[in-house]
């Protein structure tokens, strides 16, 4: 009787170490299973990170061109700027020359207007003195006239009486 009672023992021992070895195996799989989803979805994780990673290299490349072009057209917009600037200095320092230069020609001009004014002074002056001096000088003619003519009577006068003088003497 031993023999069926160890027998039934051992079979006892075999079904629980059959039992408890088939719940390890079975959570062995379990762990296994669940370690193959974990890896598969760390494996599909990875992949997507991957894949997020070069979208955003790709990003970083696409904003480092467009960051780099910024750049290109802030530099061409500085440049414009200096040369914007630079003309208007120059036209504010052409506009400060002319502003110069207007004043003294209106100077100029006013000091000119003085000597006009001087000279058309001195021309009507000078027209008043020309006009008496020909009134002088017709009154001068008109004298020289009387007086030649006063002279032509008297020699005409003259000869008269030297020809009544020679025709009493040849008597």
């Amino acid at each position: 009787m031993k023999w069926p009672r160890q027998r039934c023992i051992q079979d006892l021992h075999g079904a629980v170490y059959r039992k408890n070895h088939q719940r390890a195996l079975e959570s062995v799989q379990a762990s296994l299973e669940a370690e193959t989803r974990t890896k598969t979805e760390a494996l599909r994780a990875k992949k997507k990170l991957e894949q997020d990673i070069n979208e955003l290299e790709m990003a970083a490349d696409d904003a480092n061109r467009g960051r780099a072009e910024c750049e290109k057209i802030i530099k061409k917009i500085q440049q414009q700027l200096a040369d914007t600037q630079r003309e208007m200095e120059d036209e504010r320092r052409a506009k400060d020359e002319a502003a110069e230069q207007t004043a003294a020609v209106e100077r100029r001009v006013t000091t000119v207007m003085e000597e006009l004014e001087d000279v058309q002074s001195e021309l009507e002056s000078a027209e008043r003195a020309r006009k008496a001096a020909d009134g002088k000088l017709n009154e001068a003619n008109e004298r020289n006239m009387e007086l030649s003519s006063s002279v032509n009577s008297l020699t005409n006068a003259k000869r008269k009486l030297e020809n009544d003088v020679t025709t009493l003497q040849v008597l």
